[in-house]
């Protein structure tokens, strides 16, 4: 099953809502039903109508994990601009704890100066803060390591 991040912006203002879901064209329509959970993008949705906001999908990934910190990114990466985010201050999915042995593979990848460098450029190229790229290539590398088929790919936007 893949996953997606997804964008609902507000095409006067610019404030945006980030989200995730298995299903985009689904969950737009839950965002924009008359019955709808009033939440502070469903009650602009409401108040000044479906025409007036833009669903994108920015980013589809293999595991509801990579999507939660996808998620995570975005909304820290939003909320520093000018227009900021409809989601709430306090609003960020927490991803489970990773296994113990995911952690000592994040350590594991950080050990030397070396390896710190070449994390730092590979952070650099995809367009990630280093601590983002060091979880998703620890998940990455659990996956790998248990012979899952998923795989998470890192890539810039």
């Amino acid at each position: 099953m893949t996953y997606s991040v997804y964008t609902i912006t507000n095409k006067v203002s610019k404030r945006t809502y980030v989200g995730r879901t298995n299903n985009p064209e689904r969950r737009w329509l839950e965002h924009t039903a008359f019955d709808a959970i009033l939440t502070p993008i469903t009650k602009a949705i409401k108040a000044e109508g479906k025409d007036q906001f833009e669903f994108k999908v920015i980013k589809t990934v293999e595991t509801r994990e990579a999507a939660d910190i996808w998620e995570t990114y975005w909304i820290k990466k939003l909320r520093l601009t000018p227009a900021g985010v409809y989601n709430g201050i306090n609003q960020k999915r927490e991803s489970p704890p990773p296994p113990v042995n995911t952690r000592e593979r994040v350590i594991r990848i950080v050990a030397t100066k070396e390896e710190k460098q070449k994390l730092r450029l590979a952070a650099a190229h995809a367009g990630l803060s280093v601590a983002v790229y060091a979880k998703l290539a620890a998940l990455e590398k659990a996956r790998a390591q248990t012979n899952s088929e998923s795989k998470i790919i890192i890539r810039s936007k």
